[in-house]
């Protein structure tokens, strides 16, 4: 139940890694409002009567067909990460849904979390290794690091406790909350510098 409550108070950050179709450079924040289109497959989409949805990317590499990205959303809305993907028009690859029809797996990972202990308060950071796909699909001939290959390849840790790395992360509470804008501009800064 604690678990819960932290994840609807928004008090957990999450970190994902993706690779999608397309050349999609830069980082940046994705706002709107997703609702249920259809429910069988379900599937989401931007809607006017829909919740708010928001989502912070950086590019980690850009390869010859695709590229990789750090993703971290601020809320936590069914299909969030692939919906607004698609809707950017980079899918992600695998993607039976909202992509192309294909066989291969899915290509999202969450990477880590951050959150509150629910008894005792203290910051846990639980982080999982890579994807499988990601050291296949990697390979330095054709890939572009966004940053150099030291901070390319550690995980933005930055994004799991606030604006530096051995910060401590403030509270993720309700997006339209104005003091916590300056941390959603900070989370931009999802790769760490080298």
């Amino acid at each position: 139940r604690r678990f819960s409550e932290l994840f609807a108070q928004r008090r957990v950050s999450k970190l994902y890694e993706a690779e999608v179709r397309g050349c999609l450079e830069g980082s940046g924040r994705i706002q709107n409002r997703l609702a249920r289109l259809q429910r069988n497959p379900p599937r989401y989409g931007s809607h006017p009567d829909g919740r708010l949805a928001i989502t912070l990317w950086r590019t980690r590499s850009v390869l010859q067909t695709s590229t990789q990205l750090w993703m971290r959303p601020i809320t936590g809305r069914s299909h969030q990460l692939r919906v607004h993907l698609s809707e950017l028009g980079h899918p992600i690859l695998g993607d039976p849904i909202y992509g192309l029809n294909s066989v291969a797996p899915l290509r999202l990972h969450a990477r880590a979390l951050s959150l509150p202990h629910p008894f005792t308060g203290q910051r846990l950071r639980v982080c999982s290794p890579g994807a499988d796909w990601i050291s296949e699909t990697l390979h330095l001939d054709d890939a572009h690091p966004s940053k150099s290959d030291e901070a390319f390849h550690k995980p933005p840790l930055d994004v799991m406790s606030g604006s530096s790395i051995h910060g401590s992360m403030n509270t993720i509470a309700h997006p339209d909350n104005p003091v916590l804008q300056e941390e959603h501009r900070a989370a931009l800064n999802l790769v760490p510098e080298a």
